[in-house]
């Protein structure tokens, strides 16, 4: 196995592994070896592979991200209506607050 798909092979274990700067660190390693020494015709149809497997779990990740963060609103917005109680019976409103609430 060559240095080069080796190397995106590591970034893709750390990016399975949830360590995306040290994917990016095995991402640039890769970059570098590519600037000093050309790859084979059959060595760049391997990498490009690795790439895409890359490219694929990156954007999965991107949109995880995005799912988990429109939740996040949704939840943030419903628990605004709630209204909870305390230990005596008396009802409390919620304490969420929008982070820019206030700001101009």
């Amino acid at each position: 196995m060559s240095p080069q798909l080796s190397l995106l092979k590591q970034a893709k274990a750390e990016l399975i592994a949830l360590r995306a700067d040290a994917a990016l660190q095995k991402i640039q390693e890769f970059e570098k070896i590519l600037e000093r020494s050309a790859l084979g015709s059959a060595g760049a149809q391997k990498c490009e592979n690795a790439l895409r497997d890359i490219q694929a779990l990156a954007s999965a990740a991107r949109e995880g991200v995005a799912a988990a963060k429109r939740q996040l609103i949704e939840i943030a917005s419903l628990s605004r209506r709630l209204e909870t109680y305390d230990e005596h019976g008396r009802r409390v409103g919620n304490a969420i607050r929008n982070q820019h609430e206030g700001r101009f």
